[in-house]
């Protein structure tokens, strides 16, 4: 969501001084959904006795320091819902909540939920386990195929001598392995 003014100049001259709440950071707040809905559906309150309210401002028991710039949004019948359901304040509430946290999850719709996150891991995890494993064995197969030989060689003078090499085991005859 794009912010509404230009510059914080802008935004503080617009809301009485004060920066305004920045929508985008609000799922990280203690309670998410449950912080919006009970900010805007939390007006009706009267200040306790001995707390003065600043004119222009207004008591909300859910805002962080009781004392909010911005007036009461919603009212019963501001709108009509196609499906008949009633427009009251918390419905409204409750319908502006979930849209918030719904765009403040990294673009809606790009951003699957928890559990669908969960099986894309594991049907990745199923498919490419065995493709690795395929990828490894091969890798090694050339190196599990070869042995390491050492023997003794006589010369002219009758020295002997160690030799030592690699030889690379292909396919072996097992009829005539024993003989060999």
């Amino acid at each position: 969501m794009y912010p509404p003014y230009y510059s914080q100049d802008q935004a503080k001259n617009a809301n009485g001084g004060v920066w305004p709440t920045d929508f985008f950071k609000i799922r990280f707040r203690p309670g998410g959904i449950n912080y919006i809905y009970n900010v805007l559906t939390g007006y009706h309150f009267k200040a306790p006795y001995g707390m003065d309210v600043p004119k222009g401002k207004h008591f909300n028991p859910y805002f962080d320091h009781m004392i909010i710039g911005m007036p009461k949004q919603l009212y019963d019948g501001m709108l009509d819902y196609e499906d008949g359901t009633p427009a009251s304040a918390p419905q409204m509430a409750n319908d502006v909540a979930n849209f918030v946290i719904f765009m403040n999850r990294r673009g809606g719709w790009a951003n699957p939920d928890k559990e669908v996150r969960k099986w894309m891991w594991l049907s990745a995890c199923i498919l490419l386990v065995p493709l690795r494993y395929l990828n490894t064995a091969g890798f090694y197969r050339n190196l599990l195929s070869t042995r390491i030989e050492m023997y003794a060689v006589r010369d002219s003078l009758g020295y002997k001598h160690w030799k030592s090499g690699f030889k690379n085991v292909k396919a072996m005859d097992y009829r005539n392995a024993y003989w060999a």
